[in-house]
């Protein structure tokens, strides 16, 4: 039974995970089956139950099992001729001590089938975690890091190599974590193949995992990391760094020294060419860096909105912006709450400029002062509100945002439509979103297991 029980958990699990769209039938079946099996086992403990009562009053007395009903001083208080008298006397007892134990074993078979039934139906609302409608908003769990997202997209192999590298069409796609069989809208590609030409620093039409890699790396650095670096490396205080200061930075970052030596000393790509000059001989300020970081973020984030911007007016739907801030949310499901809120923003009529989008990244940038900011608010115990955030943004020294965005914000981050903004969850989306969750330094992210993420998903529903 419980072997019969743990396969049906299993099962359902699997249903779950895999079939969610079968799931409805797959209950149907083993409500009938569980009908069909508590049939039998009821039927079987009573035929047990009553055969095992007759058996036992008919059958002559053995002397070893009265020792074993009354163990002690059996022989002393009763005597041979007074044994049968006994054991009848008692037989009535003993057939209802079995049938105590058929009703107990059937118990635990309902009580297991009922831990069966309610794995199954919190499993049910696990499936809605990822509802059938909305796949677009979650990104395969493959894409967590950049030597996997590079394996994946990354479609040429050159002959006599297993190392893979990336044509254009893959460089973009990897970029936007577009899925293979995503159209590429033709202005996006063509914007993006001077980015392109720029890392390839060999000249071949192809990146490879140390060139794709270098970008990303200049993507996800945050500004105070690279002021930081810069002076400490700046160890003649002229305001300039050479090649191989520079290539210190990139250590800095988190880039080991062969890679970071091999994007200095040898082949050098058009970025490194743009601060440093073709021999490599000139220097550097930090507002060349800080420029040039800017330059690559904002062609990435035009990238983003004129992918979804089938019009090619330089506007999107507020649910269009609600799937750009999540699409970057790799390695986790999203809050369950805010997949709904951006099902609600359909048909809204509320649209998102290019200017706006590109704004709103500028400010997130700063995160970290601005999450010490709203951590001063909140620290009085007082909601954080819409007009309160705006103050916060205007303290830690930031432009605020217009009202089309707050207002967006407020309606994504809401998790009870009650005003108060959710700004822990906000903080995590968009420090994923800016740093296409990849990250050099720090802790490394924690993996977390299947009946982890079980758990944490059935009481995000739960709590709805």
């Amino acid at each position: 039974m419980c072997v019969c029980v743990c396969f049906h958990w299993i099962l359902g699990l699997l249903f779950v995970v895999f079939f969610p769209c079968l799931l409805f039938f797959m209950l149907l079946l083993h409500f009938f089956c569980l009908f069909v099996l508590f049939g039998f086992l009821l039927r079987g403990a009573a035929v047990f139950g009553i055969r095992n009562s007759i058996a036992w009053r008919r059958m002559p007395t053995p002397i070893w099992t009265l020792r074993f009903i009354h163990p002690q001083g059996f022989s002393r208080h009763y005597s041979v001729r007074h044994r049968g008298e006994w054991w009848r006397r008692h037989s009535l007892v003993w057939a209802a001590c079995q049938w105590r134990f058929v009703y107990a074993a059937t118990r635990a078979a309902f009580a297991l089938s009922a831990g069966w039934f309610a794995a199954t139906t919190l499993g049910a609302s696990v499936a809605f975690c990822r509802t059938l409608d909305t796949p677009e908003y979650l990104i395969p769990y493959y894409l967590r890091d950049v030597t996997t997202r590079f394996k994946h997209y990354a479609s040429y192999r050159k002959r006599g190599s297993r190392s893979k590298y990336m044509t254009v069409e893959d460089f973009v796609r990897a970029l936007l974590a577009s899925k293979d069989n995503d159209p590429l809208d033709p202005s996006v590609v063509e914007s993006m193949t001077r980015l392109f030409t720029e890392l390839d620093a060999d000249g071949k039409t192809y990146l490879s995992l140390t060139e794709f890699s270098f970008l990303m790396l200049l993507l996800t650095a945050k500004r105070e990391d690279l002021r930081v670096l810069f002076f400490v490396l700046d160890k003649d205080r002229v305001g300039s760094l050479s090649l191989d200061e520079f290539a210190g930075v990139l250590r800095g970052l988190g880039r080991d020294m062969n890679e970071a030596q091999l994007l200095t000393r040898g082949q050098k790509n058009g970025i490194v060419r743009r601060l440093f000059g073709d021999d490599g001989q000139s220097r550097c300020s930090f507002s060349q860096i800080a420029e040039t970081v800017d330059a690559l973020n904002e062609k990435v984030w035009t990238a983003e909105f004129r992918q979804i911007d089938t019009e090619h007016n330089d506007r999107i739907t507020a649910e269009q912006f609600g799937k750009l801030i999540a699409n970057h949310m790799i390695g986790r499901h999203l809050p369950f709450h805010i997949v709904d809120n951006i099902r609600k923003l359909r048909g809204s009529g509320e649209t998102v400029t290019l200017e706006m989008w590109i704004g709103f990244h500028r400010v997130m940038q700063y995160a970290d002062a601005l999450s010490e900011a709203v951590e001063l608010f909140t620290s009085s115990g007082l909601p954080l509100r819409r007009n309160d955030f705006n103050r916060a943004i205007r303290a830690a020294g930031l432009p605020p945002f217009a009202d089309a965005e707050l207002d967006l914000i407020m309606a994504l981050f809401d998790r009870n439509a009650d005003g108060v903004l959710e700004f822990d969850e906000f903080i995590s989306v968009m420090r994923q979103k800016l740093s296409y969750h990849y990250s050099y330094r720090g802790d490394p992210r924690t993996k977390k297991n299947l009946p982890v993420r079980f758990f944490e998903c059935v009481g995000e529903v739960l709590s709805h």
